[in-house]
Order: C-alpha cells, then sequence, then structure tokens
C-alpha cells in the first residue's frame, strides 16, 4: 500500500502504546510489519520480535495476510 505506510507505522505506535486503544502489540507488529518500507517500522518490527512470543508473532502475521487480501478493509483497525 505504497503512500500510507507512515500512516501505518503511526497505528503501530498507537496500539503499541495505547494511546486512545486498548494496548496491543500484536496489532502494533501488524501494522509495522505492513508499513516495512518505513525505516523506523524495521526497527520497530525488530523490537516488538524480543517482546512477542512466536505463537504471537504467528498471529500477527496471520493478521497481515487477512488485512492484504482483504485490500486492507478488514485490518482490526480499533480494538
Amino acid at each position: 500500500m505504497q503512500g500510507y505506510s507512515t500512516a501505518m507505522r503511526h497505528l503501530a505506535n498507537i496500539y503499541e502504546d495505547g494511546f486512545g486503544v486498548k494496548k496491543d502489540n500484536k496489532l502494533a507488529y501488524m501494522w509495522a510489519y505492513l508499513s516495512s518500507e518505513e525505516p523506523e517500522s524495521k526497527e520497530m518490527i525488530a523490537q516488538m520480535e524480543k517482546l512477542l512470543s512466536d505463537s504471537e508473532i504467528e498471529e500477527a502475521k496471520a493478521l497481515v495476510l487477512e488485512c492484504k487480501d482483504s485490500s486492507f478493509q478488514d485490518c482490526q483497525y480499533i480494538n
């Protein structure tokens, strides 16, 4: 989703910090992964992988696929 990577990274930060939403590291990882063309996102992904279990990372990657497969219509925006 070219051109939207900065916005997706901001969503990752919002979920990571719990700013206005329930803190959710899996959704933070999902949005960071989707915005991975941003250099800051790659750093965030590496940090999040230290916090999440292997199964949580796999769940987050499944959310990435679900989001992409739905043409970004089913991306778990707010929880």
